[in-house]
């Protein structure tokens, strides 16, 4: 078996298709499927992390998610 390294700019850009990017807005629709990608490995989680903290209180497909954003503003 062998096994390919890719560029890290190339798993960047796999990964900001996967999150799926408004061209208007510059938001991620959907983050959901961003988590998955800490766990492939070291180098993922690498580049996925700073993809993830651009929009911090985006969260909005967790479910209870309007709870904590109550209870962190209150």
């Amino acid at each position: 078996m062998v096994h390919v390294k890719l560029n890290s700019d190339i798993i960047r850009q796999i990964i900001l298709s996967l999150a799926d990017s408004d061209p208007k807005t510059g938001e991620y629709k959907s983050y959901s499927i961003l988590y998955p990608c800490l766990l492939v490995n070291r180098e993922w989680c690498r580049i996925t992390v700073p993809i993830l903290w651009q929009q911090p209180f985006s969260f909005d497909h967790i479910r209870g998610a309007r709870a904590i954003v109550t209870y962190f503003l209150l």
